[in-house]
């Protein structure tokens, strides 16, 4: 059963075998696992369930309410990077564009066994967990028939540059193509996590108490024992208070941003090591002129994908964009904007994702929101001023008459390749690009030495039994790939050894 502040005129106390913390990829999986096994949960999601109606109303109605801080939550350090983040039932995988890469192997190198932990998220466990995952969740290649010719022109882009790719691997059942991932699907057919392992653990008996802030993470002696909540209307106001006593243990599975934050409000775990180490995807798009008409948001919202260069730090993917999302990265203002968006249907929108070496750092909530350093390296804006001219030759090779680079100090439109000779000078002063940061990860990250880390191999934070992290926040290094499957797969080998202990 789903419980909001309008259902709830009173302080609320419960008890469980577990109390989960978020509801997307990490906290839907663990719930699941964990429901299936005998176990009594208990969800808590800050944010409301997603309405239909509403983000049939577009852009603006959906980030309002159902995105972090309105869209408006960024990372500040030499540029302003906007992260958006899911923050409703389903997380961000309601609003996201459902991509599911099975971890390759290079990356769970890096990401584990580097690290010492492949005992923690043993190889043929994560695989088993993938196969289950895939099944349940109908993860399938873009079918031809809803590509969209967005991607249709980047597949042979790629194949008149002999460079390797694939159409990209989705959890959706019968996608229709409507381009409308990021304002959740309007049918239901994105396997997302409201739609698939949230509705099979109420069904096991599970509890959701959806618009309900988690506010600390409590204790009996050294032992996590519960869980105190506040529950929020739209406007952020503060309803009745939510206690969940959990008799086996509290599981965060918030966000690497916002599970690192409960921890630091609950004043739990190494207080150098929370926090640290924040790391993330840094990308960018480039925008491809064509006569030919290409409706950038038919088909599938990202249906293909560039990985030749993935060993290198670098993906290309396509990506379908509404208008006032497009609008804010064309290089214009007043009536060539408003031009521009005229002729959008004649623009093709192509991504390009660095596995960046920069880390960060999440602070405590401040005055003004989630406080969050990060500053590319300059090697990093590197590996994305060469996506980008990499990007502007295959859009040239397949006809675009002119591409939008969006670099600061280039020229805002190029005409031919020989002027994307312009992009080897660009600076590498990452204020000059338009940089959005997505997939995030450490600011908890596992270690085996508690010096070194926040949470162990056993998915408990150093020094506090029963208080775990099962969400990206505890992957030691950047993965290199889209994280979502390889997060169900960590969080789905930590519940199953949850319930194990646990005698289920």
């Amino acid at each position: 059963m789903i419980f909001t502040r309008d259902q709830v005129h009173a302080d609320v106390p419960d008890g469980c075998d577990f109390v989960v913390v978020g509801s997307g990829a990490a906290g839907a999986t663990a719930a699941r696992v964990l429901t299936e096994r005998g176990l009594d949960v208990v969800l808590v999601e800050e944010g409301p369930p997603i309405d239909r109606t509403v983000t049939a109303k577009g852009v603006f109605p959906t980030f309002t309410h159902y995105v972090r801080d309105a869209a408006s939550q960024a990372a500040l350090g030499r540029s302003f990077i906007p992260i958006l983040q899911g923050r409703c039932v389903g997380g961000s995988t309601a609003i996201n564009s459902a991509i599911c890469w099975r971890t390759p192997e290079d990356a769970y190198d890096r990401c584990f066994r580097k690290h010492g932990l492949e005992k923690a998220v043993p190889i043929d466990a994560l695989d088993r967990a993938f196969g289950r995952i895939e099944e349940e969740l109908h993860i399938t290649e873009v079918r031809d028939e809803i590509l969209g010719r967005n991607s249709w022109l980047m597949r042979e882009a790629g194949r008149l540059a002999g460079l390797e790719g694939r159409m990209i691997p989705r959890n959706e059942r019968d996608c229709e193509g409507s381009g409308n991932c990021l304002l959740a699907c309007p049918t239901n057919r994105k396997q997302s996590t409201d739609q698939t392992y949230i509705p099979m653990s109420l069904a096991k008996g599970a509890r959701l108490y959806a618009t309900c802030r988690a506010d600390r993470v409590t204790t009996r002696g050294d032992r996590a024992d519960g869980l105190d909540g506040t529950f929020l209307d739209e406007y952020g106001r503060k309803g009745p208070r939510l206690r969940v006593e959990a008799r086996r243990g509290v599981i965060v599975a918030g966000s690497a941003i916002h599970s690192c934050q409960l921890l630091q409000r609950s004043r739990l775990g190494n207080r150098r090591q929370v926090g640290a180490h924040f790391q993330a995807h840094p990308g960018t798009a480039m925008v491809g002129v064509f006569d030919s008409p290409v409706r950038p948001w038919s088909g599938a919202t990202q249906g293909y994908e560039i990985d030749h260069y993935r060993k290198e730090r670098m993906k290309l993917e396509t990506i379908g964009l509404q208008p006032e999302l497009a609008g804010v990265r064309l290089p214009y203002v007043g009536r060539e904007l408003m031009s521009a968006l005229a002729d959008y249907g004649h623009v093709a929108i192509w991504a390009v994702l660095c596995r960046a070496n920069a880390e960060g750092s999440v602070g405590h909530l401040g005055p003004f929101g989630t406080r969050i350093t990060y500053t590319p390296l300059p090697e990093d804006v590197e590996v994305i001023r060469r996506g980008l001219k990499l990007t502007g030759e295959l859009m040239f090779s397949v006809g675009a008459k002119a591409v939008l680079p969006g670099i600061f100090g280039v020229p805002a439109r190029i005409t031919s390749p020989d002027g994307l000779k312009a992009i080897d000078d660009a600076t590498l002063d990452p204020r000059a690009y338009h940089l959005i940061a997505t997939h995030l990860f450490g600011p908890t990250r596992m270690s085996v030495d508690a010096r070194g880390g926040v949470v162990g191999p056993d998915f408990q934070v150093h020094g506090v039994p029963g208080l775990y992290v099962v969400d990206s926040s505890v992957f030691p290094t950047n993965l290199g790939v889209n994280p979502q499957h390889t997060i169900m797969g960590v969080a789905w080998v930590a519940s199953e050894r949850m319930a194990t202990e646990a005698g289920r």
